[in-house]
């Protein structure tokens, strides 16, 4: 699986490069926008995504953001944390949202994050009931005790803590001599005979009675899924298993556990282990580890002030030293040394020395570089902020971004960024609900130097309404009323007014396995000293569930616009997706082709797993238009080693063989 997911990344990311839409919309829609606060109940998050009034055709990469619950790929078996990216699927993006364990709200985000002109539309969802207050809980898990130990492998990803062990999160806190926690899955086993095990909100000690009739808890054995709170807690004095439910550890009646959940996990196996002091847990993110030494066996190799190992999707890059160095015969040795110093929970500070990072699909930077990042989240989840100076000693740049909520309904983000201290380019955005839609605003200001240089600046605000729903026709009407204003460095001044109406109508279905999906819009916009055009669009999207666990998508989309100055050809674009799952071999195909500009984008990939840690894979991408053609193609052997990969790669166009050592960063 975890070969399957980064080339199927990259493929598309190559894709998207090639032909991403430029200028392009996004807009949010959560079903249902409430539900229960029990850690189980989901919300589905669908995001559109339009240039000018059409689906985008090419898949384009759609970032979903949340400040409370947890995203994961709609039909996933488990979440992704608070960050989830997703890419469309003729035009549409789709994740589910899980429920926190307390009555909250949450904001929710999904951004165009790989485009020139990134946009943001945001929906604003509560766990609990419609009087629900805002409650903030960090989203982070406490570890401590008199020894603990992590172990990175792939098929133990477990922390062992002995002695005085606690962990703290989201209000509870868990006590005991011993525990295991599984960071993959989000399992806690503890276990004391001699009845010091502990669960309850707060630090202890508890005023209880200690016969079990409400949080706190006390028994020999503990198992809890960290993700819902839900749990048993056994005690040897009583007899008796308690169970419990939800961040109010609220008893449950008994149900049957399997005869194994109460023991601790097997990790005599453990080549490597990382030691620390304390840990912290960023579930499906990152674990943050004070004061680490790394062991290989019984012998310690390395010690470091602070050190971040990657979970969940950034695990796939390997964990301990696969992060560090790296190599690879086409590019020679790869390194990501991070040093850090003045760590808080919610903020770092970061020293990297860093040689052959990846700029671009394909292509790595020369040279070693260092730099300097601080990252730091703002209190209440109310967003984060990062400064970044990088090639520090030779051609500097420096990079400010900021993202920042303002109440339940309103969000912002800001970037600065300045290449190699030379031009300058900053980007605003703002979101918020106003009547039944949202407002949003969007302005850049970019600074260049040099001949043809100078000063443009570019400002959009867009009234969009809420969808509404017309049950008689199954159908989903939207207006959006926008003005901009820009500033070219030919020194064009422009205004624009538009106004536009889109429609979708819900699936089509044909049986269980086959489903066809329409759109259609209209939009008019007014350019002072620029003249008027008028354009329509129609995409329609049919899936078609196939036999040996295929898949078969067809796209259409017709555009044409009407427009004062000139004559605007009409558009015509094909598109077809294909997929295959099965127990051994993955394969997918895609392709674009646009009839007026004969340009056609293609792509094929398959993976085939020889046996528990070998594979092969094979895969092209094809871009073909009037400016010329490219291709490349490459074969591939690979095998995990622990928390490596070992790759042999034979491109076909330089007729060359490549070596790699896990070139994941």
């Amino acid at each position: 699986m975890r070969r399957w997911r980064v080339t199927y990344l990259v493929t598309w990311l190559a894709l998207l490069a090639c032909g991403a839409a430029t200028g392009a919309t996004i807009d949010l829609m959560a079903s249902p926008s409430r539900v229960p606060a029990d850690g189980v109940s989901t919300i589905t998050l669908s995001a559109t995504v339009r240039e000018g009034t059409s689906l985008v055709e090419a898949p384009v990469a759609v970032l979903f953001n949340t400040t409370a619950g947890e995203l994961s790929p709609l039909g996933g078996a488990r979440g992704n944390g608070q960050q989830l990216r997703v890419m469309t699927q003729g035009g549409r993006a789709q994740a589910t949202l899980r429920a926190t364990t307390y009555e909250t709200s949450a904001l929710v985000t999904a951004a165009l994050i790989d485009q020139a002109n990134a946009t943001t539309a945001q929906r604003t969802v509560t766990f609990g009931s419609s009087g629900t207050k805002q409650v903030f809980y960090d989203n982070i898990i406490k570890v401590t005790g008199a020894y603990l130990a992590y172990y990175p492998e792939g098929s133990m990803m477990v922390m062992e803590v002995l002695g005085d062990a606690a962990v703290s999160y989201q209000g509870v806190e868990i006590r005991a001599s011993r525990l295991h926690l599984d960071v993959r899955e989000d399992i806690l086993v503890a276990r004391d005979f001699q009845g010091r095990v502990s669960i309850g909100h707060g630090a202890p000690p508890y005023k209880s009675d200690r016969k079990n009739e409400a949080a706190p808890y006390f028994g020999d054995a503990l198992v809890l899924d960290m993700r819902t709170f839900t749990g048993a807690i056994f005690s040897t004095q009583s007899g008796q298993t308690t169970h419990f439910t939800g961040r109010e550890l609220r008893k449950t009646p008994a149900v049957e556990l399997p005869t194994d959940a109460f023991d601790l996990y097997d990790v005599s196996g453990a080549k490597l282990q990382i030691r620390a002091r304390r840990a912290v847990v960023y579930p499906n993110e990152k674990i943050r580890f004070d004061q680490p030494k790394f062991y290989m066996g019984d012998k310690k190799i390395l010690s470091l002030p602070y050190y971040f190992e990657p979970l969940g999707y950034s695990a796939m890059g390997g964990g301990g030293f696969a992060q560090f160095v790296n190599y690879s015969s086409q590019d020679g040795l790869l390194v990501n040394f991070p040093y850090y110093f003045d760590m808080g929970d919610r903020s770092t500070n970061e020293v990297t020395l860093s040689r052959g990072e990846r700029s671009g699909v394909f292509a790595r930077q020369n040279g070693w570089q260092v730099y300097y990042r601080h990252h730091a989240d703002l209190p209440q989840n109310k967003g984060d902020w990062d400064f970044t100076i990088d090639q520090i000693g030779t051609q500097f740049g420096v990079t400010y971004q900021r993202n920042q909520r303002f109440g339940s309904n309103s969000y912002s983000s800001f970037s600065l960024t300045w290449p190699e201290h030379r031009n300058l380019y900053s980007n605003a955005n703002l979101y918020t609900t106003i009547g039944p839609g949202t407002l949003s605003a969007t302005g850049n200001l970019d600074n260049l130097l040099g001949p043809g240089g100078g000063i443009s600046n570019n400002l959009n605000v867009v009234w969009q309404s809420f969808p509404m729903r017309v049950k008689a026709i199954d159908s989903r009407f939207s207006v959006a009323l926008g003005t901009g204003f820009s500033h070219s460095l030919s020194q064009q001044d422009l205004w624009r007014q538009s106004v536009s109406l889109s429609w979708d109508h819900d699936a089509w279905n044909f049986g269980p396995k086959a489903s066809l999906v329409p759109y259609a819009g209209l939009r008019y916009q007014n350019t002072i000293n620029g003249g008027q055009e008028t354009a329509f669009t129609f995409n329609t999207t049919y899936r078609q569930d196939l036999a040996e666990g295929m898949t078969l998508g067809l796209g259409y989309t017709f555009d044409k616009a009407w427009n004062s100055q000139y004559k605007v050809p009409d558009r015509h674009v094909f598109s077809l997706d294909w997929q295959m799952t099965k127990t051994k071999l993955r394969g997918y195909a895609y392709a674009n082709y646009n009839l007026v500009d004969q340009a056609l984008s293609a792509s094929v990939l398959f993976d085939y797993t020889l046996s528990r840690n070998w594979g092969l894979q094979a895969q092209t991408i094809y871009q073909s238009s009037s400016l010329g053609s490219f291709s490349e193609t490459e074969l591939w052997a690979y095998r995990m080693l622990g928390g490596r990969e070992l790759r042999l790669r034979y491109n076909l166009e330089r007729g060359r063989i490549f070596f790699e050592i896990d070139n994941q960063f």
